[in-house]
């Protein structure tokens, strides 16, 4: 050991854990906590937040998609993650909203702090987008043609749906 290390130890882990049992190897036996990196709170983030959007949206798809644009913004576009601001962004004045939502990161450890965006898992990560309706749809592409109006358009039509229309299609081939 080394008094300058930064650490005595480095457990590499990839392991997803259920409960506590699990969890009794590195914690009681190698007495050692795991350490979250930035690349690991990028993508925690990003997978959180879709989870309470799929579970508390479903019935709002404008909602949704809001919330959605606005992790992916956030993502390409800022160096770090506000989660306060963050909050009150997507949700405005909606008190309840940004209480059941920070309440949601909460029980998924995620600290309402500034959280640093991994530049590197975005970029390889968020190439592509997959989008799937309810009707059994599938719609897969760069995110540059899905945010590009002259290629792809998400309209809303006032009763809760949308349509997604492909724009300016020359050919077309299946597989």
């Amino acid at each position: 050991m080394d008094e300058e290390d930064e650490y005595d130890l480095i457990f590499l882990d990839k392991q997803v854990y259920s409960d506590d049992f699990e969890q009794l190897f590195s914690n009681v036996f190698l007495n050692c906590r795991s350490l979250i990196d930035d690349r690991d709170k990028t993508k925690i983030f990003k997978n959180v937040t879709e989870k309470w959007t799929r579970r508390n949206l479903k019935e709002d798809i404008d909602k949704a998609q809001e919330v959605r644009e606005e992790v992916i913004a956030s993502m390409k576009n800022c160096a770090e993650i506000d989660v306060e601001k963050f909050v009150q962004s997507v949700f405005g004045n909606d008190v309840e909203m940004q209480q059941n939502f920070i309440q949601h990161l909460e029980r998924e450890g995620i600290q309402l702090e500034k959280i640093e965006i991994d530049k590197k898992w975005v970029e390889k990560k968020m190439k592509k987008r997959i989008m799937k309706t309810d009707t059994g749809i599938e719609i897969k592409g760069e995110y540059e043609d899905l945010e590009d109006k002259m290629k792809f358009e998400i309209v809303r039509n006032g009763d809760g749906t949308v349509n997604l229309i492909i724009k300016n299609v020359r050919s077309m081939m299946e597989r």
